[in-house]
């Protein structure tokens, strides 16, 4: 179904986590000045999908925000529970800030997972993998993930990519046709690490097509900026 935030809404707390479960088809439409945190994350698993909107700012409103903190290990910010792949996620616009938890992406696929179908088409987005997941992703294969347009940071967790795979993972099909991407790749003091855009430690950047956008894409040391990740060819 259809959803509207509006005002201070917080689900969840940090110190008792609610994971949010999304069921079918689910639109949500985060209005100006709104702020959604979601303490446990939104899982979206393989099957499911979510559609993120935003009201354009007016006035002296502000976009709509949803934070999506505290998640559980295994788990994906927005995305698969443990051992689930993500569903399909599409985000329009709005301020979006998720974290993984521990192996999970910060969009995308839960632990040992693909990361699903995610579609970037707007908004201001910020993710940050758990330890060995991407930003944008999972800890397995990237899964497929097109970028139209937005404002994007993704930051992989330790032996990560950026956008991409994770530890266990290839960076899948990506293809960027636009937007304001940074994406830092992760790794450890060993050197091993992950690209900024394409495979996580020791593993292949998959398909990447980029066709337009400002891109500033750094892989962790003896990682490729844009392709493979540490030791992989």
């Amino acid at each position: 179904g259809w959803y509207v935030v509006s005002g201070e809404v917080t689900i969840g707390k940090k110190e008792a986590p609610q994971r949010v479960t999304v069921s079918g088809d689910v639109h949500l439409i985060l209005a100006n000045d709104a702020k959604l945190t979601v303490n446990g994350g939104i899982s979206v698993n393989a099957g499911n999908s979510l559609t993120v909107y935003a009201q354009p700012a007016e006035n002296d409103k502000t976009t709509g925000s949803l934070t999506v903190e505290n998640v559980e290990e295994g788990n994906a910010g927005i995305g698969g529970d443990v051992q689930q792949s993500g569903g399909t996620i599409t985000i329009n616009g709005g301020s979006v800030t998720a974290t993984g938890g521990l192996f999970g992406a910060g969009i995308g696929g839960g632990s040992a997972s693909s990361g699903g179908i995610i579609t970037i088409n707007g908004g201001t987005i910020a993710t940050t993998g758990g330890n060995l997941g991407a930003g944008i992703g999972s800890l397995g294969a990237g899964g497929t993930i097109e970028i139209n347009g937005g404002d994007i940071t993704a930051t992989g967790g330790n032996l990560g990519a950026g956008i991409g795979g994770g530890n266990y993972g290839a960076g899948g099909m990506i293809e960027i046709n636009g937007g304001n991407i940074t994406a830092n790749g992760q790794g450890s003091s060993s050197a091993c690490g992950g690209a900024g855009i394409g495979g996580g430690s020791q593993q292949s950047g998959g398909t990447i097509t980029i066709h337009g956008g400002e891109i500033v894409a750094t892989g962790y040391s003896g990682s490729a900026g844009i392709g493979s990740g540490f030791a992989a060819s």
